[in-house]
């Protein structure tokens, strides 16, 4: 759609040092997308354009058996994660992501952002934990990005899984790390309580 991945950087670091809201991002983000005529149905291509990592069903099938609550809390946007995952969205609790209003003919409207990004992250899962009186040592927070290490903020156990865009290596962001992760299975180790 046009939105160049150095602009959308550039709109980031804006944000990152304050001179934009995450509300002022999404505006910017919907008037782009509007320009170029986004609508439902492309949106319905990118998710379809979007596999799972394999044993994503069956190792949350497990996780939810056992009685692990499951959370989705993204800075992704709620429609695809819904798609993508399909029946399996059954699974969780909640989805805190953005969320795109698109008009009756199918054309983006809004762009609903999240509050509960980057530091909003922690904000959540705090809530959460004082909510259910769960101890941060019993959550585990996965996540991949920049966006996802401010979970560490709320004292959760955080997992890096295929880091992109975050050091892996800094142990005050990331309590664990799996570098190369092809099968979800592979979380099961660090999903026991502490």
């Amino acid at each position: 759609l046009g939105y160049d991945v150095n602009e959308c950087a550039f709109y980031h670091r804006k944000f990152d040092i304050e001179e934009i809201t995450h509300e002022e991002w999404c505006s910017l983000t919907r008037d782009k997308f509007r320009r170029k005529g986004l609508t439902d149905r492309q949106l319905d291509k990118i998710s379809n354009s979007i596999a799972l990592v394999p044993g994503t069903r069956k190792t949350l099938l497990k996780l939810h058996k056992a009685g692990i609550r499951l959370f989705i809390l993204s800075g992704s946007i709620r429609q695809i994660i819904r798609r993508v995952l399909g029946r399996t969205v059954a699974l969780f609790e909640d989805i805190q992501a953005n969320e795109f209003i698109f008009d009756d003919d199918g054309v983006l409207l809004e762009i609903r952002g999240t509050p509960y990004d980057f530091k909003g992250k922690a904000t959540y899962l705090k809530k959460l934990m004082r909510e259910n009186h769960v101890s941060p040592l019993n959550v585990l927070y996965v996540g991949n990005s920049n966006n996802d290490y401010w979970a560490s903020h709320s004292g959760a156990r955080t997992l890096c899984v295929n880091p992109k865009s975050t050091d892996f290596n800094d142990t005050d962001k990331w309590t664990y790390c799996i570098r190369r992760m092809e099968h979800l299975s592979k979380i099961l180790e660090y999903t026991r309580p502490q």
